[in-house]
C-alpha cells in the first residue's frame, strides 16, 4: 500500500482532480485495499491533511459516501466498516451543512457501535427529536448487547424531561437485552452518562 500513498500524494500535490478521481475509482475495485484497516486509517489521515484543498478533499470524501451508499460495504470486515463510518462521522462533524440523511445512513446499517452513536449525538445541530430517532434506529442493531446504549437512552429521556418514557425505556431494556447481560445491567443502573 506504500506505493498507493505515494501516487495519491503525488496526484494531490499536482492538484490533478480528474486523475485522482480515476485512481480512487480503481482503488474501489481492489479488495486488497478495501479490506485493509490500515488503508482506511491512512485514508482518514489523508482527508485531514488535505481538508483545505476543497476540490481534492471533495473527491476523497466522495469515495467514502459512495462506498457507504452501496452494497459493497456490507461484505467488508466489521472493523473496516466501523472505521469507514468513523471517517464519515468526522467528515460530517466538520461539514458546514446539516445533513440529516447522511447521519441516518451511518446508523441504518449494521455494524453500529455505541461509540459511533455517542459521537453523532454530540452534533450540536441535531434536534431532540432527531437524537431520539438515532436512539430508536440503533435499538434494533445494538439493543440486545449494549448496556451502555440503554443507560444512555434512559439518561437522554430523563434529561429531556420525560420520566415516563425513561421508565418505559428501563422496562424495554429488560425485555430486549440478552439474558446474559441482565445482571450486569442491574449492577450498572446507577451509573449513566449525562446528556
Amino acid at each position: 500500500t506504500q506505493s498507493t500513498w505515494v501516487k495519491m500524494e503525488y496526484l494531490i500535490k499536482k492538484n490533478s482532480v480528474s486523475e485522482l478521481e480515476i485512481f480512487l475509482l480503481s482503488l474501489q475495485k481492489s479488495n486488497v485495499h478495501l479490506t485493509c484497516l490500515d488503508f482506511w486509517s491512512d485514508y482518514g489521515r489523508l482527508l485531514d491533511k488535505f481538508k483545505q484543498q476543497k476540490p481534492i478533499h471533495k473527491k476523497l470524501e466522495s469515495i467514502i459516501w459512495r462506498l457507504l451508499g452501496g452494497a459493497r460495504i456490507c461484505v467488508l470486515p466489521t472493523q473496516v466498516q466501523i472505521k469507514v463510518k468513523q471517517i464519515a462521522c468526522t467528515l460530517l462533524q466538520h461539514s458546514p451543512g446539516k445533513d440529516w440523511e447522511k447521519v441516518k445512513l451511518l446508523v441504518d446499517l449494521a455494524p453500529v457501535d455505541y461509540t459511533l452513536l455517542e459521537t453523532l449525538l454530540k452534533f450540536d445541530w441535531l434536534t431532540q427529536n432527531q437524537r431520539k430517532s438515532l436512539f430508536e434506529r440503533c435499538s434494533r442493531l445494538i439493543g440486545t448487547q449494549s448496556i451502555e446504549f440503554w443507560q444512555g437512552y434512559r439518561a437522554f429521556l430523563e434529561a429531556s424531561g420525560d420520566p415516563k418514557a425513561a421508565t418505559l425505556c428501563y422496562d424495554r431494556a429488560l425485555r430486549t437485552l440478552d439474558k446474559s447481560k441482565l445482571n450486569e445491567y442491574f449492577q450498572t443502573m446507577s451509573i449513566a452518562p449525562e446528556y
